[in-house]
């Protein structure tokens, strides 16, 4: 019965190094695609961003519209733009989080300890116990990425709206 109830641990924490391992990979997909959207995120700012600047002069030039309406609507426009781009470039900043310990480390701390080691699954036990610190860093920074790329999302959003809001009214105000 002993041996029998020591396999079972055993699998048990075989199959939990392997979730955990899956766990931590896919969190590691998720800070890529969250530094890929942000890096998305910072070429449609330059093209809107260009295309801001570039109308200014059409519109001041070529409507009724007068200067210094156009001009408030370019700076209102690339207010919450700016502050989007911001936050997109601090959504990719590399934050500081746990890692594992080193080889030197794991070696010291099994020979140090020994004793406390006498089954696969208690080896197991340590790895799950450094990974999850790890993993729970990383979630940790992932999840403030996320926020950061929400708010520039919507404040990118909210600079189109600015910009197409005013544009219609100018339309119908300066025919």
């Amino acid at each position: 019965m002993q041996l029998e109830e020591k396999e079972k641990e055993n699998l048990c924490m075989e199959n939990a190094v392997e979730f955990g391992r899956f766990s931590f990979e896919l969190e590691e997909k998720r800070e890529q695609s969250i530094l890929t959207q942000s890096s998305q995120m910072l070429t449609a700012f330059s093209l809107f961003s260009a295309a801001v600047l570039m109308s200014f002069p059409l519109v001041a030039d070529y409507t009724g519209v007068p200067d210094i309406y156009a001009f408030y609507l370019s700076a209102g426009a690339l207010l919450p733009l700016i502050i989007s781009l911001v936050l997109a470039i601090v959504a990719q900043w590399r934050f500081k989080y746990e890692t594992l310990k080193s080889a030197k480390d794991f070696a010291d701390e099994l020979q140090k300890n020994h004793k406390d080691y006498q089954s696969q699954s208690d080896y197991d036990w340590q790895w799950i116990y450094q990974l999850d610190a790890v993993q729970v860093s990383k979630k940790k920074n992932n999840n403030q990425r996320v926020i950061f790329v929400r708010i520039s999302m919507v404040l990118f959003l909210v600079s189109v709206g600015i910009l197409v809001i005013g544009n219609i009214g100018f339309f119908l105000i300066y025919k």
